[in-house]
């Protein structure tokens, strides 16, 4: 069996100084006022606009989602990846427990159902920043469901935003596309990094409410332990 260096434990939590991470929110609109061109634009005039947000944070663990390694912040590339992370020839993920306790409470503090069997699924696709060809990833049976998000609009009135799933997930590495080179560097200290990905409800119409949304979940992803201050 490979080795992944000196164990952590699964119940470690980041320092606040170390409480460093990335968010991805990819929405169809980022801005107000991009929501409301795109509404008024003769590409989608007569159609009927409706918004939702995929988000991923990084929970809060000191060692990775299927693995020892280390996931501290800033570390020189390629120094906290391991033969599990990678995939090598006899080594098996095991899952972190404090990754699934993480996932749980941020389920809970959106009022989610949690999943009794959550199951992980492969999902199988090539690119330079996934050596091992697959991501580990929750598909048909999310860790969690059904939550809500309350947000506050310009206007002072409040809406909920349904939650459709909050499903655990791998990150993949880092790729790095350096000015006039010809070839991209993928640092890997990023590999198995515990995520998880929280998927609304498509149920925005208006730039209002898809301006509202994003720092509504960035200031619960922030007065939660179990995950990353996002930046």
């Amino acid at each position: 069996a490979a080795q992944c260096g000196a164990p952590f434990s699964a119940g470690d939590r980041l320092a606040s100084g170390q409480a460093r991470g990335i968010l991805k929110m990819n929405a169809f609109v980022e801005t107000k006022n991009a929501a409301r061109a795109s509404i008024t634009s003769p590409l989608v005039m007569g159609y009927e606009v409706v918004i939702g947000f995929e988000t991923h944070a990084q929970l809060s663990t000191q060692s990775k989602i299927f693995s020892r390694a280390p996931t501290a912040f800033g570390a020189e590339p390629n120094t906290q990846s391991c033969p599990v992370d990678l995939a090598l020839p006899g080594t098996l993920p095991v899952m972190n427990k404090g990754a699934v306790e993480r996932a749980i409470q941020f389920g809970l503090a959106i009022g989610a159902h949690i999943t009794p069997t959550s199951i992980f699924a492969r999902k199988n696709y090539f690119y330079p920043d996934l050596p091992k060809g697959y991501q580990i990833t929750q598909d048909k049976t999310p860790i969690c469901h059904d939550g809500h998000l309350d947000i506050r609009l310009a206007d002072g009135s409040e809406k909920r935003i349904g939650v459709t799933r909050i499903h655990m997930e791998e990150d993949a590495e880092k790729s790095m596309h350096l000015a006039g080179d010809t070839e991209t560097l993928v640092a890997l200290n990023r590999v198995v990094v515990p995520l998880i990905e929280i998927v609304s409800e498509p149920v925005m119409p208006t730039g209002d409410d898809s301006y509202a949304y994003p720092p509504a979940m960035y200031n619960l992803v922030r007065s939660l332990l179990a995950v990353i201050p996002i930046a």
